[in-house]
This record gives C-alpha cells, structure tokens and sequence, in this order.
C-alpha cells in the first residue's frame, strides 16, 4: 500500500533504466509510483532477515541512486501521496522533481532511531539549508508541496488533478519531460544533467555559526535518551562542512 522499496522494486528501476538507455529513441525517464503513492520509504517487513537478507541485497537502495545519477538521460521523479525516508532519496537522486499539490515529503527516519541512510543526510541540506534539513531530519515532520516548491525539493507543481488521477498524474509527467527536452538540447547535455544532480551542489551556507551547538543542546533536553537525532546533527555538520564534497560527507 504504500509502495515500499523492496528488492524487487529496486531491482526494477535499475532494470527499467538500462532498457530505457538501450532503446533507441527513448530521450527522459519518467518515474511514477503506482497506486495511491510514490514509495513511502522501505519495504519494512525485509529487514526482519537480517544484514543478509533481501533488505541489503544487490541492487541497494544506494546503488539504485547511483544508476539514477549516472543516467545519460534526464530522469524526472513525478510525485504523488507520500516521499518519505528512502522515497523522497530516491527522488532526490533525479534530475528533475515535480509533484501534485497534495503530495507530502519527509525523511522520518528519526523516529525508527536511525539516520536517512541513503544520503539524505547530505542531500536534503544543500536544497533546503541546515536549520531546516535538521528541523526535518530530527523531528521527522513532513513537508508540503508548496514548501518543497519554495525550497527547491521541487522544480514544479502539477495540475491538482494529479492527486487523484493516475492518468492526469503520467500526462503532466510525460508533458514537463517534454519542456526539458523542448531547450534546444541544453538542458540534457552531460555537463547540464551533472550540475542538476543535489549531490553535485556544494555544501550548504548562510546558517547561523552555532547552528549544531545550539540544535545538539535542545535536542539532549527534548530527547535525552535518544541517539539517533545526534547523529543526524553530526552528519549534516559534515554535511556543511567548507570545501565537503558529497562523499566525504558519506564518509
């Protein structure tokens, strides 16, 4: 029901992908959840195996990323219902995002009392600033459209038709894929699709210098016994961090 990312959806996307780029006239990918929402994180049930079972297994979420980023063609995250935890990382690893009016966004990890492990952490700060990022991450607050939209989490709204009509929603997904395209090419090159990925956008500034005293400080009081919310802060300190790249903030 709410599209969780098991392997065999994983599995699917990186499939989908590499057909998409073996096809010749195929020029975006548009990615659409099924039913009454985009993926709302992981399929919860496969982590009941362990380290070794399907919730770890080949292709990992991360790697699912990494074959969005890596696309030769702009991929379009067409959103609907619900972006949470590893849904709204998988979004964030395409070109574009777009979604309905309704749609909601959210990395809730925080309350399972685990980090966003498929580089939320660093990617959710560079759009939205590290107050917020920190807001979001350890209180697990979802987010409307229109502040995705304001934000930048998302480049476009959608006619309010999308949220609750599959056809209307693939339409005006298939119509902004379109409008990237119709730019005389610029848009698509290489180097254009490169600089649209979050991942390649350099750490974010213009927060306050005491920014992660002050946040560690309230949550030991809010929360003294959890860990999970520290650790957050931690990782979006690394996250802005001057001169950080993405995958030292991984690290």
């Amino acid at each position: 029901p709410v599209n969780g990312l098991s392997q065999g959806l994983r599995r699917g996307i990186v499939e989908a992908l590499d057909k998409a780029h073996g096809e010749a006239g195929v020029e975006a990918c548009v990615l659409v959840g099924d039913g009454r929402t985009w993926p709302a994180g992981a399929d919860i049930a496969e982590f009941a195996s362990g380290l070794g079972g399907a919730a770890f297994a080949s292709p990992t979420l991360n790697e699912v990323i990494g074959s969005l980023e890596q696309s030769s063609l702009p991929t379009i995250a067409a959103i609907h219902g619900t972006a949470l935890g590893g849904g709204l990382e998988t979004a964030l690893g395409c070109h574009y995002r777009i979604a309905t009016p309704k749609a909601k966004f959210g990395l809730p990890e925080v309350h399972l009392g685990i980090l966003p492990g498929a580089g939320g952490t660093q990617r959710l700060p560079r759009l939205v600033g590290v107050e917020k990022g920190i807001d979001m991450m350890t209180s697990g607050r979802m987010m409307s459209s229109s502040e995705a939209l304001e934000t930048g989490v998302i480049e476009a709204l959608l006619d309010a038709r999308a949220d609750g009509d599959a056809d209307a929603l693939v339409d005006g997904a298939v119509d902004y894929a379109l409008g990237v395209l119709a730019a005389d090419g610029v848009a698509v090159t290489p180097k254009a699709l490169a600089a649209r990925l979050v991942s390649n956008m350099p750490p974010p500034s213009g927060h306050a210098e005491d920014v992660f005293e002050v946040s560690r400080a309230a949550l030991a009081k809010r929360a003294p016994a959890l860990n999970a919310p520290q650790r957050i802060v931690d990782a979006v300190e690394a996250c802005a961090a001057v001169g950080s790249t993405f995958k030292q903030g991984m690290a």
